[in-house]
Formats: C-alpha cells, sequence, structure tokens
C-alpha cells in the first residue's frame, strides 16, 4: 500500500497529466483490459512446445545455438502462458 505522501505525489501527477494532456488522460482512464483469449492460449503453448523440440534436436545434432534458441523459445512459451493466468 502506498504511504500519504506517495498517494499524493500520484494525485499531483494525475491532476498534471490531465490538465497538460487531457486526451491521452482519458484513453489512459477508459483502456479496457481484455481476458486472455483461446488462441493466445494456443499461440502460447505451440511456442512452448516448438521450442522444447528444437531444444532437445538441438541435443541430439550437438548444437549449442538450437539448443540455446529453443530453450529461450521453450521458457518465452511458458511464461506467456503463466503471466496469461
Amino acid at each position: 500500500m502506498l504511504s500519504p505522501d506517495e498517494r499524493h505525489q500520484l494525485h499531483l501527477i494525475e491532476k498534471s497529466l490531465e490538465a497538460n494532456d487531457p486526451q491521452f488522460a482519458a484513453r489512459l482512464r477508459r483502456t479496457p483490459t481484455r481476458p486472455p483469449t483461446a488462441n493466445g492460449y494456443r499461440l502460447a503453448a505451440i511456442t512452448a512446445l516448438v521450442g522444447m523440440l528444437a531444444a532437445w534436436l538441438g541435443l541430439l545434432l550437438f548444437s549449442p545455438l538450437l539448443m540455446f534458441g529453443g530453450a529461450c523459445l521453450a521458457i518465452s512459451g511458458y511464461l506467456r502462458i503463466h503471466l496469461m493466468r
């Protein structure tokens, strides 16, 4: 939780933003948050699976670049799935 001084500073920043750029402030206020879609989950799962397969193939072919790239893909797919929840 924010301290009273921090809340006061945040309130001043909000007022300054509204005074300097009211259109941007209005856009920030009404930005909807959308729930993750099934397509997003599907894409993340495919990314993770392709990454795991590439890392496995890199192990079989003794290719450090393929192992590293596959591991990066797998981790990014997993993190995307995890952060969508």
